[in-house]
């Protein structure tokens, strides 16, 4: 269940959500995430506050890191976001 503050979620409230840009198939912009957890050219990984985003391809290339902003370009297949909140602990 999300926390709710004037149709906004809390992390879009206390300006901790992530956002996700997609350009075609060609490239991704991702803006406030915590850090990249695996990076080669046929997978990145990456660990945002409240989720998991991996992009699947080829010939990925993470062409611009900063500070919570990175930019990832190359044949881009699929991309999947593992929401953690969903997860069960065993």
């Amino acid at each position: 269940m999300k926390n709710y503050i004037n149709n906004k979620s809390l992390g879009e409230f206390t300006g901790i959500a992530s956002n996700i840009n997609i350009y075609g198939t060609k490239k991704v912009v991702i803006e406030s995430f915590k850090k990249i957890l695996e990076c080669n050219e046929s997978l990145i990984i990456i660990k945002t506050c409240d989720s998991r985003i991996s992009l699947w391809g080829n010939k990925l290339i993470l062409t611009t890191y900063s500070s919570g902003y990175a930019e990832i370009t190359g044949n881009i297949d699929r991309i999947e976001i593992d929401d953690k909140k969903n997860k069960t602990v065993k």
